[in-house]
């Protein structure tokens, strides 16, 4: 979907209209015993929007745990057009994706923490592992799709979405880096 307006209007409308949601739903949090005074956690967004070029994805899934970001979009027979996944890593490093269990092509755009894009990749579907076949075997015949440069952030999408963004190496994405590694923090890219 095509859309004009900066990404803060739009993460700023998507949490307002979150607030109502929690308000109609009786509107209580509960906080842990003993947490009430610490430093709060910033909410950890069901969705984080991206507008990249004038194209809306807002149904981006955060994988922020080690556990989020080995399953990733693993076993999923679709991926919306307007979604995907965003994993964001405790440091700034050179990383590698893998199709491991992966049942749908993806496109792949890792961003250094400047938010500058480093490496575009299509990633199509491996053969599934074959029962003959060990687990080992089966990871070692994976290709990898490597960031290339150091990466802080990996975006996956449908297959074919990196390209009708006109998304580039060299190209800038507005991912909302600060808050989103505020989120990351609290929530398990230390871990």
């Amino acid at each position: 979907m095509k859309v004009t307006g900066s990404m803060s209007s739009i993460r700023h409308h998507l949490s307002s209209i979150v607030a109502v949601v929690v308000m109609a739903l009786g509107g209580h949090f509960a906080v842990p015993h003993g947490q009430a005074h610490a430093a709060e956690k910033p909410p950890r967004p069901a969705f984080w929007p991206l507008l990249i070029n004038g194209y809306a994805f807002p149904k981006m899934e955060l994988a922020l745990t080690s556990m989020e970001q080995e399953r990733g979009l693993m076993f999923r027979e679709k991926v919306p057009n307007d979604g995907g996944m965003i994993f964001v890593f405790s440091d700034n490093s050179l990383r590698s994706f893998w199709m491991k269990n992966t049942l749908v092509p993806l496109d792949l755009v890792f961003l250094d923490a400047d938010s500058k894009v480093v490496a575009v990749h299509r990633m199509q579907p491996e053969i599934p592992q074959q029962n003959h076949e060990s687990e080992w075997a089966y990871e070692e015949r994976l290709k990898h799709y490597p960031s290339k440069q150091k990466a802080r952030v990996a975006i996956e999408f449908a297959a074919g979405q990196a390209e009708l963004c006109g998304i580039r190496v060299g190209d800038s994405i507005d991912v909302g880096m600060a808050e989103l590694l505020k989120i990351a923090a609290a929530y398990g890219a230390a871990d």
